[in-house]
């Protein structure tokens, strides 16, 4: 049965305490939280405790990929403290998914650190963005170009990206992260998956779900709106996210939690409410029916 949480990044700009913050978002329902920023500040300890007193679930924590690739020793020793043992890697730059020589060796960093992790218990998690929905350069020459550092970055981002973003991936397993999946095929590497990027990427919810079978370890519920200035976070039921679908496919896909987020909420207290409303509320209709 699915289970309800939600990304602390939503609840950022809360003026209270990060063991304030959790008592909030128990109070709404969530069964879950999956922390992000804040917590490299907060009190463990007291974090601990709030987690003990609510009942909530340490679903995960989003660390930086430079700061779990440099130094993980202080990460995994704040989050074993909170009982957290699962470690998310979320928004790397689209210079990993340029190539499919890129990819790999994203990858095989990736791999290096799950290693790592998991002597001490950690499981590691790759959070999707969109860029990686779409397929690598498919021009060899441009490619070998982009491989080779030849192109400076600002040309790379000016020129490349809108070269990428005109490509299609008709299957998953053209996409950057699809590539990721496969050269990252027994490692202990999960994916979490963003229904709101799946869907401005324009990928079916059902298909991307079913391609990372047992390695999806969550769905992010985040509502986008499609404006001049792209695809952005906004209010759930206020986008263009169909939510019976996302929760007829995750509920296919058998993963335990769906996470809410948004990523700029107008009101960081209301947005408890929205993602409860949005996400608790139907998980409840559903385990009664």
């Amino acid at each position: 049965m699915m289970r309800p949480a939600i990304q602390l990044h939503s609840v950022r700009d809360l003026e209270v305490t990060l063991p304030t913050a959790l008592e909030y978002v128990s109070d709404a329902g969530f069964e879950g939280v999956e922390f992000a920023g804040r917590f490299a500040d907060a009190d463990p300890d007291a974090v601990a405790a709030t987690l003990d007193e609510t009942g909530l679930v340490p679903v995960g924590g989003h660390v930086e990929f430079s700061a779990l690739k440099s130094d993980p020793g202080p990460i995994m020793d704040r989050f074993e403290t909170i009982g957290c043992s699962q470690l998310v890697i979320p928004h790397v730059p689209a210079t990993h998914f340029r190539t499919k020589r890129r990819t790999r060796a994203f990858a095989d960093t990736l791999t290096e650190i799950a290693t790592t992790l998991e002597q001490r218990g950690f499981d590691l998690v790759y959070h999707n963005t969109r860029h990686d929905l779409f397929p690598p350069l498919n021009y060899p020459l441009l490619g070998r170009l982009v491989d080779a550092g030849v192109v400076p970055g600002a040309v790379d981002g000016l020129v490349f990206e809108p070269l990428r973003l005109r490509q299609t991936a008709t299957q998953m397993r053209d996409t950057g992260i699809g590539y990721l999946f496969e050269c990252t095929a027994g490692a202990n590497i999960g994916f979490e998956i963003d229904a709101g990027e799946v869907r401005a990427a324009n990928h079916d919810q059902n298909e991307v779900y079913e391609f990372f079978g047992d390695r999806l370890t969550a769905i992010h519920v985040c509502d986008v709106t499609d404006s001049s200035d792209g695809y952005q976070s906004t209010d759930p039921g206020t986008g263009v996210l169909d939510y019976e679908r996302v929760f007829s496919a995750a509920t296919r896909s058998d993963v335990e939690w769906l996470i809410y987020e948004h990523d700029h909420p107008e009101d960081a207290m209301a947005t408890i409410q929205h993602g409860a409303d949005a996400v608790v509320e139907p998980l409840r209709a559903q385990a009664i029916a």
